[in-house]
């Protein structure tokens, strides 16, 4: 790949000439140099990668990224490139190596102190029960149909994720459901990506101490990083800092709660203490949303369920389809030519399904039982 073309999103000062300089491929380690490569001094808590750069060159790199300067004779005879931040050009530069293949794919990242792995999974779930092709990026691991990625931490270092991206994206996986966690933006593992939803599901001190976060006012600022990197952020109004979240936004903000009265469309049917029985949300008569359980299954449920209507329905057919049993909600996903009918009590219904053409019919289901039929 030409360099001057990997280099076109980046600010960068260089005394050589890179017009017709190609690179064969990014190294951040090393031990993994190869004839041709950019190497990328990375500044870590415990080594500052600068000092490889001679070395680097000496095995066959054909340029150094790098943010101080290096030995002074190096810039004689060798491409080296000088920006203000290698972990964020690093990031910019893998996205722009693979070219950009989180933009082929919809991506939901999550984020919060508890329920991120539990949320994402049932995301995955659910959304592949609806026909589409599913990639999970997490604190387990990457999956997408039958291979699994290794991957270090809960959100991998930026060049191993958008290598990860792309054989998703050429496997034609259509979303892809991250977990990502506040070391990731403090280390700019995501920088330069926009995703198409981020959601929030809670916050409390953690990750603080040496090597994470020094106080819990820098954890909760990286956290709220998410939503200047997404489109449609989805927040819990129901815990305490979700506002301090949301500071300095630049996405379209969407909340859902549990008590609160300020969610637009969505009304509490029953309540027992803090488990709610039933709740009916805005999307047509009989669309329902039931959880029971202890509060924060009750976010993290709530969270998944708007994240799927979101972005998995065409919201131009959501007012189509619905049962006149408030405990009965219907689902449909018009373009993959599916739709389910959802029993979310402990005890036998009976309901009507309105369908999107105006036709009814008439059902039983069981005990939290699910029927699915083609449209």
């Amino acid at each position: 790949m030409k360099l001057k073309e990997l280099l076109k999103e980046l600010p960068y000062q260089c005394q050589k000439n890179i017009e017709e300089a190609d690179i064969t491929d990014i190294i951040y380690d090393s031990r993994k140099v190869q004839k041709g490569c950019l190497f990328v001094c990375l500044v870590g808590a415990k080594l500052d990668a600068h000092i490889y750069a001679k070395e680097a060159l000496e095995k066959g790199a054909k340029a150094i990224l790098a943010e101080q300067k290096i030995e002074e004779e190096l810039y004689k005879n060798h491409i080296i490139i000088e920006v203000e931040n290698t972990r964020k050009a690093l990031a910019i530069l893998s996205a722009a190596y693979f070219q950009y293949p989180a933009k082929q794919m919809t991506t939901i990242a999550i984020t919060g102190t508890k329920g991120k792995t539990t949320t994402a999974y049932m995301t995955k779930a659910i959304l592949e029960k609806a026909g589409k092709k599913v990639g999970i990026i997490g604190t387990i691991g990457a999956f997408y149909k039958d291979i699994k990625i290794e991957t270090k931490n809960t959100t991998p270092e930026s060049y191993e994720l958008q290598k990860i991206l792309r054989q998703m994206a050429d496997e034609n996986i259509t979303h892809v459901v991250m977990e990502v966690s506040s070391q990731a933006f403090k280390t700019f593992r995501v920088e330069g990506m926009e995703f198409d939803y981020g959601l929030f599901t809670n916050i409390s001190p953690d990750h603080i101490g040496e090597g994470e976060h020094k106080d819990f006012e820098e954890y909760l600022f990286y956290k709220s990083q998410l939503f200047q990197h997404c489109r449609i952020g989805i927040l819990n109004q129901d815990d305490e800092k979700w506002k301090e979240v949301l500071k300095n936004h630049t996405c379209e903000e969407k909340t859902f709660g549990l008590m609160s009265k300020e969610i637009e469309g969505t009304t509490i049917l029953k309540q027992i203490d803090k488990e709610v029985q039933l709740a009916v949300n805005e999307f047509g008569e009989g669309r329902t949303v039931y959880i029971s359980g202890l509060p924060y299954s009750f976010e993290n449920s709530r969270l998944l369920y708007r994240a799927i209507l979101w972005s998995a329905h065409d919201e131009n057919e959501l007012h189509k389809w619905y049962s006149t049993n408030f405990n009965v909600e219907v689902h449909a996903y018009v373009k993959n030519g599916k739709y389910c009918v959802v029993n979310n009590t402990y005890e036998p219904q009976s309901t009507t399904v309105y369908k999107g053409d105006g036709t009814k019919f008439d059902v039983d289901l069981e005990a939290n039982g699910i029927l699915w039929y083609e449209i």
